[in-house]
């Protein structure tokens, strides 16, 4: 994505950049808007530096949501939350028990 945003850069006064270019330009600097907002802690707003790069001056969204799950890992835990509350929200009739048929 690089040259696209270079190309972006460069082409932008012109008006002859392509629309996908321009889309994923919007939906950057939206998500950067999006986690400004969310991140209330310092340390988490430094994430958000960190991302900042001269093809993308104010950052790529993408960077700060990896950083951010590698620091919570929110996968671990949430999804064996999530199964077990599918599990114990499954209801079965006696004649719907598969151990009584074993």
């Amino acid at each position: 994505m690089p040259e696209s945003v270079f190309a972006f850069n460069k082409t932008e006064k012109a008006g002859t950049t392509s629309k996908e270019v321009k889309a994923a330009v919007k939906a950057n600097h939206q998500a950067m808007a999006y986690l400004a907002l969310a991140l209330k802690p310092m340390e988490l707003l430094h994430l958000l530096t960190r991302a900042v790069t001269t093809e993308w001056p104010e950052g790529e969204a993408w960077k700060v949501m990896k950083q951010v799950q590698d620091i919570y890992q929110p996968n671990e835990v949430l999804s064996i939350a999530e199964g077990r509350f599918k599990l114990a929200s499954i209801r079965m009739g006696a004649d719907e028990n598969p151990t009584c048929y074993s």
